[in-house]
Parts: structure tokens; C-alpha cells; sequence
């Protein structure tokens, strides 16, 4: 059976290729958030090709997909936040409130999904 060419950040999900050190042992560089993972013994790199077979990225990985939707609603509401205007902010209009309450479900929505994985 092949290798897989890569493994999903234990950080952030995303996809680190699989590399080789001089002496054929795997180790992992995760670029977006500097996660370094090297496996040293015989017996993880054989735990470890094993895991690495079935945990494709974006496979068996939701959770990572969920932290990272979560991430991005509350940028957007930050960003929102950050756009409004002093007068804005004093009288609302309706489609500012709009946005805000569609944010806002979409966060607690998010909270909840991660919630139930406790």
C-alpha cells in the first residue's frame, strides 16, 4: 500500500506533507502555524504510517473544520466591527443589525457544534 503524502496539522487541519529525514525517519513541518513533529522510533514511525493511512486531510478530521468556521465568524464580526462608523454605532442601521444577528446565531451555532464534542 502507498504512503501517504500527507497529514493533517494536530494545531490547525491543515495539510503537511509528509517528509523524509537522511535516515528515512517521517517528520512533519505545518507552515501556517510552525507545528514540527519528528518521530524518532521504530515503533511510532510504525504507529504512525498506520494513522497516516486512514487520517487524510479533511477525512475524520470535522473538528478542525469547525474550529476553523468559528475562527472566520468571529473575524468577519470583528472586521464588521472595526468598519462601523462612530455615528453607525449610535443609530444602527437595519442592515447592520442585521448582519450582527446573523453573526452572532452563527457563532453560538458554531459554539454549540464544538460543544457537543466534549
Amino acid at each position: 500500500m502507498e504512503q501517504p503524502k500527507q497529514y493533517p496539522c494536530f494545531l490547525c487541519g491543515e495539510a503537511m506533507p509528509i517528509k523524509s529525514s537522511k535516515k528515512g525517519k517521517p517528520y512533519l513541518i505545518c507552515d501556517p502555524c510552525g507545528l514540527q513533529v519528528f518521530i524518532r522510533k521504530q515503533s511510532g514511525i510504525t504507529r504512525f504510517n498506520e494513522i497516516a493511512r486512514i487520517a487524510l486531510p479533511g477525512a475524520n478530521q470535522p473538528v478542525f473544520a469547525q474550529i476553523k468556521q468559528l475562527q472566520v465568524l468571529r473575524q468577519k464580526q470583528q472586521e464588521h466591527e472595526d468598519q462601523k462608523g462612530i455615528i453607525e454605532s449610535i443609530f444602527p442601521s437595519e442592515d447592520t443589525k442585521l448582519i450582527e444577528k446573523a453573526l452572532g446565531q452563527e457563532i453560538t451555532k458554531a459554539q454549540a457544534a464544538l460543544a457537543k464534542r466534549k
